[in-house]
């Protein structure tokens, strides 16, 4: 009994002797399969037999078997206890396949290897159904486009695997079917700008030679497209929120649908404008703007706009030189009224309720003032009256030069 068919070389065949010293113990046996693998030995060969098939119950033990086991056991019951059951001779065959090493057995009597031959027969017409079967199932999935690169040699697997095989080559389809079926659910504008990787991915998932490769592709992908949806739903939210308030976000427009990495990019280059526009706006309304009205309506109307966030720097700048300059100005007006009235001209005082108006209306009033002062100082002279700034007693001209 053979597990596998040989393979023609030049090379020495290595055949490991187990026979029967497993002792009937099918752990045992396992073992020294185990010890024949790690050897390097080609095939581990056991005995096949029935205990009854080749001695009778009274026959005795053979002279070098008294030495060696019990004296008081006859040949039938220690053949009987040596014996490997149909059970046993599979799960070592199997045990055998696992480690690498060709199981072998000798049979004992005719009628054993009648019914090894027997058996061989039925296997092997069940192995032809079986493989028919799985060459069939081959060319329908071939024909449905699924790839068998690396599998090409499936339909020459030993028989003894050939079931593992097709359940094997089952669950690939089941993973790979299943895992183009969820791709379905996934979010189609994230499908869309993926379309490349999808593309690559489905090719993938028609691989039956490498399933976990393609599945690891798979996850991969759906964790970027769920990511992807995340991000997406939060700027969108960021974004309608900065909409209510008033800001214009057309720059995203047509970016909202689009590659996830030019919408972020669009995005942050945004909130920070929106953040700048902020702190803009919170020193626009600290700014005391009163008297240039026009230039803050205009900068006012920009403060929801972040495409004009240069305009609204420069505006921003000129109004702050204006306002300095005005306050200035005023001052210096405020302090010439102090030094009029110093002079005792007490006309001065009325100065101080324009100094709120119009700057252009200040400059008119001061004028005006600034010539009535001059005139008054023309008549003092032209009566003979010095004009005495330090508000001192006026001299009377005229009379002192009488009295001399």
């Amino acid at each position: 009994m053979n597990s596998g068919p040989s393979k023609k070389s030049t090379k020495t065949f290595i055949i490991a002797e187990a026979g029967v010293n497993h002792n009937g113990e099918l752990e045992l046996a396992k073992k020294l399969v185990d010890s024949a693998a790690q050897a390097g030995a080609d095939a581990v060969k056991f005995q096949t037999f029935k205990a009854e098939r080749l001695a009778c119950k009274g026959a005795p033990k053979a002279d070098y078997q008294l030495q060696s086991t019990d004296k008081c056991e006859s040949q039938m019951a220690m053949l009987k206890r040596l014996e490997l059951d149909e059970d046993a001779h599979r799960r070592l065959i199997r045990h055998c396949d696992k480690r690498g090493i060709r199981f072998m057995s000798s049979s004992f009597d005719l009628e054993g290897a009648e019914d090894a031959l027997t058996e061989l027969s039925g296997s092997i017409e069940a192995d032809k159904e079986l493989r028919d079967k799985m060459a069939g199932r081959v060319e329908k999935l071939k024909k449905e486009g699924w790839s068998f690169k690396g599998l090409e040699s499936i339909l020459e697997i030993e028989p003894y695997r050939l079931q593992d095989t097709i359940d094997d080559l089952e669950d690939r389809v089941l993973r790979l079917s299943s895992a183009n079926e969820e791709m379905a659910s996934w979010d189609e504008i994230e499908k869309r700008n993926l379309s490349d990787k999808l593309k690559e991915l489905r090719g993938k998932l028609k691989d039956l030679g490498d399933v976990e490769a393609a599945i690891d592709i798979f996850k991969e992908l759906q964790a970027t497209i769920q990511r992807n949806k995340e991000n997406r739903g939060n700027i969108k939210k960021t974004l309608d929120e900065w909409k209510d308030i008033g800001y214009i976000i057309s720059s995203t427009s047509d970016l909202q649908d689009g590659d996830i990495e030019a919408l972020s990019g669009s995005f942050e280059e945004l909130r920070e404008k929106i953040g700048e526009l902020e702190s803009i706006q919170e020193e626009f309304d600290a700014l005391d703007t009163k008297h240039f009205p026009k230039e803050a309506e205009e900068i006012e109307f920009k403060l929801n706009d972040p495409g004009l966030l240069e305009e609204i720097r420069d505006e921003m700048k000129d109004i702050r030189s204006k306002i300095q300059a005005d306050k200035e100005k005023r001052e210096e007006y405020r302090q010439r009224i102090d030094d009029y009235t110093d002079q005792g001209f007490m006309g001065a005082e009325k100065l101080s309720s324009f100094l709120d108006e119009d700057i252009a209306i200040v400059d008119l009033e001061f004028r005006n003032f600034a010539k009535e002062i001059d005139q008054f100082r023309k008549l003092k002279e032209k009566v003979g009256f010095l004009f005495n700034v330090n508000n001192e007693e006026p001299e009377e001209v005229e009379a002192e030069e009488e009295e001399e």
